[in-house]
């Protein structure tokens, strides 16, 4: 077996996403990384382990230079003596301005399409050693974030919309990170494999170019070793950040919330009690992991100021302009962050589906409700609480979407109550608060939790009720918490 091919079976089969595949998009643009890849691919497909796979190629033409379409024609034609399925489509109206990134968007929409269409498993790119180098390069030069500095990633998953607004979440592998440029040219020479060169790729005025062809080389000539050093160092920062994210992820439901009325409620003692550092990067993390549709560009001075304004105790009410028609508005202890014109807000509706674990959400008369993990509710959670209920889920309903959904309550609800003597029977909600002398107003602000079979689990907040308590036995794996919010 050739060089280049042993070390892209090997890096293919160090990634589990890969084994499991059966439909792999090859994204083609006719360069030498995604030529050479294709006909890489179409070997290790005559392989018996691997003659399952389907492999579908996908050309996107950007219109761009003069030549773009005979080089379409010719990689069909290529294609077509591989045998693979093939899909191409061409840019309609190229962007005069931020070229590169708009044509990317418009070429994961095109992939995200064909992705969709064939019910492939995983899209496969030629980003090779010096694509990591030079990112890596570019930006820390212009300047980013930890989770920027990852640069191009070996195999992920990623969310991606087609033009229609379908979404589809393949895994993402690129099989050459940890190949030159130079050893896929000496490959393509060797077997005299057919690719086009575009000539805007030797133009010194593009920023990429003069990284590539001036840059790069002048630190290689100080360590022979630089792309593999890069390359190193940016794994390194790949792992340092899916720690910090994954306990980010841990904390966040005591951090914030996401309001089913489409904005976001900041808890600021939470984050005040936090360690300076990680206030600091679970912050930046939240906007970009979070914030990032609403206000895709942000900068540290603004996050910077949105820090300083949950730190302010001696001014409980402050609004801070967030860019993209967003703001930040301080309300004592919480901070909403929102468009602008819809003006500090909370949400509570008719029904509201409770369908994510480790959440809270925002309901009206400042309030909020979720369901958690049992051993993420602290004691002091649940004294806070105006009211919660414990709760068994099966293994099978923690990992699907929940069905539980809060709403008033109706006439005719009934509740299952336990005597002393563990007999079951049910009482209708409406005398039960009758029964507790609460005014027709009050009984009529009454909430319910029910589950999947409609099954009353939670009644309140009645703070002199036990049915606003839920008992605590070891069977409890999760629990409702139901709680105000200061406004």
């Amino acid at each position: 077996m050739e060089k280049l091919m042993r070390e892209v079976k090997a890096q293919l089969e160090s990634w589990p996403a890969w084994l499991e595949a059966k439909t792999v998009v090859l994204a083609v643009s006719g360069g030498v990384d995604s030529m050479v890849m294709l006909r890489l691919m179409n070997e290790l497909n005559q392989l018996r382990q691997y003659n399952h796979l389907q492999l579908v190629v996908a050309h996107f033409n950007h219109k761009l230079r003069p030549e773009s379409d005979n080089e379409a024609v010719a990689i069909k034609e290529i294609v077509a003596e591989y045998g693979c399925i093939y899909f191409a489509t061409e840019w309609g109206e190229p962007a005069a301005t931020n070229v590169e990134a708009q044509a990317r968007d418009a070429r994961y929409q095109f992939f995200a399409e064909v992705i969709r269409t064939t019910e492939a498993d995983v899209l496969m790119t030629a980003h090779h050693l010096n694509d990591v180098a030079e990112t890596f390069l570019m930006r820390m030069t212009r300047g980013t974030s930890i989770r920027g500095l990852q640069g191009i990633r070996g195999c992920y998953q990623r969310l991606m919309s087609d033009p229609s607004g379908h979404t589809v979440m393949p895994t993402i592998i690129r099989p050459f990170i940890g190949v030159t440029k130079a050893e896929l040219e000496a490959y393509a020479e060797k077997f005299n494999v057919t690719y086009f060169e575009d000539a805007s790729n030797y133009m010194d005025h593009f920023v990429r170019n003069r990284f590539r062809h001036t840059y790069i080389p002048q630190l290689m000539q100080e360590n022979p070793q630089l792309l593999q050093n890069l390359l190193t160092i940016q794994q390194q920062i790949q792992d340092s950040y899916t720690v910090q994210y994954a306990d980010y992820l841990d904390l966040e439901p005591q951090l914030l919330m996401y309001s089913t009325n489409h904005y976001w409620l900041l808890y600021i003692p939470a984050f005040l009690a936090l360690p300076e550092a990680k206030f600091n990067m679970y912050l930046r993390i939240f906007f970009e992991e979070r914030l990032i549709e609403d206000v895709p560009a942000y900068n540290r001075d603004l996050v910077g100021q949105l820090q300083q304004m949950m730190r302010n105790r001696r001014d409980p009410n402050q609004r801070l302009q967030l860019g993209h028609g967003w703001v930040a508005v301080k309300r004592y202890d919480y901070v909403q962050i929102l468009p602008e014109e819809a003006g500090p807000k909370a949400y509570f509706g008719q029904r509201l589906i409770l369908s994510r674990l480790n959440h809270w959400y925002a309901l009206d008369g400042g309030s909020e409700a979720g369901i958690f993990a049992a051993h993420q509710v602290s004691p002091e959670m649940r004294e806070a609480a105006e009211g919660w209920a414990g709760l068994h889920l099966s293994q099978a309903q923690e990992t699907a979407p929940l069905n539980f959904q809060l709403r008033q309550r109706q006439d005719g609800d009934q509740v299952a109550i336990s005597d002393e003597l563990g007999q079951v029977y049910h009482k209708k909600v409406g005398r039960i608060l009758m029964d507790l002398k609460l005014p027709s107003d009050e009984r009529n602000q009454i909430k319910v939790l029910v589950d999947e079979k409609d099954e009353i689990v939670w009644l309140g907040p009645v703070s002199n009720s036990p049915l606003s308590r839920g008992p605590q036995t070891d069977k409890i794996t999760h629990i409702f918490l139901y709680r105000k919010t200061r406004q």
